[in-house]
C-alpha cells in the first residue's frame, strides 16, 4: 500500500509530537533530578506486532530506545 508523501509527513510529525509530549510529561512528573535534568529517560512508540520503533522522543537519551525495542520484542514473544 503506497502512501503519498504529504500524508506520511503529517503522520510522522504527529507521532514525533506525541512522543515528545510523553517525554515532557515524564519530566514534569519526575521526582528525581536525574530523570528531569540529566535526560536519563526515554520514550517511544513501537509496533504492536513486531516491536519495532515507530517514533522516539527528541529530548531523551536515544541509547535507551534500542534497549526498549528489545524489551518490547521480548514481551511480544
Amino acid at each position: 500500500m503506497a502512501v503519498d508523501p504529504t500524508t506520511l509527513a503529517v503522520v510522522r510529525g504527529y507521532f514525533e509530537e506525541l512522543v515528545d509530549e510523553m517525554d515532557l510529561v515524564q519530566v514534569k512528573a519526575a521526582f528525581s533530578p536525574i530523570v528531569s535534568e540529566m535526560n536519563d529517560r526515554a520514550n517511544g512508540l513501537f509496533r504492536a506486532d513486531t516491536g519495532e520503533t515507530v517514533a522516539q522522543g527528541r529530548y531523551s537519551a536515544p541509547i535507551f530506545i534500542t534497549t526498549m525495542q528489545h524489551a518490547v520484542q521480548a514481551v511480544i514473544d
